[in-house]
């Protein structure tokens, strides 16, 4: 009896540090833990972060759709339309390191100045942030883009039917 007793110990030792493994690699995931802050960043203070180390090769990478990125320009009006980006550095998720920074070569090719996107690097999608009125946070990366102040569109991931700038047109065409 004490053999098998070990031996199912053992497996239960085992069992559990599989389950802790799996607990501490959905990072990406929302925790029960504090909310944190959200810190806003500018597109320089991401080239500088080494939380964002992949970010300008990420952008640079990507070509876009050349004549959707010009309707993506022609459809974008300042005055009316908001951006506002929430995504986690550390993530190696496909959204953060592919969608984020296409999308941001998106904007940056149609002539959308930096500054009229809002970047927040947060740790959870439960972390504080100046739109928490507005917007709740499921999943990091999050993309928002709103009309005089009303959503239009959430763009979470990189689509397997539709590329990033047919996304953006279609939230700034509604």
């Amino acid at each position: 009896q004490t053999f098998s007793f070990k031996n199912t110990m053992k497996k239960y030792s085992t069992l559990l540090s599989f389950v802790v493994l799996a607990a501490l690699a959905s990072s990406c995931e929302t925790t029960t833990t504090p909310a944190g802050e959200a810190k806003k960043l500018t597109v320089a203070q991401i080239q500088t972060n080494p939380g964002f180390a992949w970010f300008d090769y990420e952008r640079t990478s990507y070509t876009p759709n050349a004549d959707t990125v010009i309707l993506v320009r022609d459809s974008y009006r300042a005055d009316d339309h908001q951006v506002y980006i929430h995504v986690n550095p550390s993530c190696s998720c496909t959204g953060t390191q592919k969608l984020f920074p296409k999308f941001m070569r998106i904007m940056q090719d149609a002539g959308i100045p930096e500054t009229e996107v809002a970047i927040y690097s947060m740790a959870r999608s439960g972390d504080n942030h100046p739109e928490t009125k507005q917007f709740n946070i499921t999943k990091l990366p999050s993309i928002f883009i709103t009309r005089n102040d009303t959503l239009i569109a959430t763009i979470n991931d990189v689509s397997a039917t539709m590329t990033v700038e047919q996304q953006i047109l279609e939230a700034l065409t509604k």
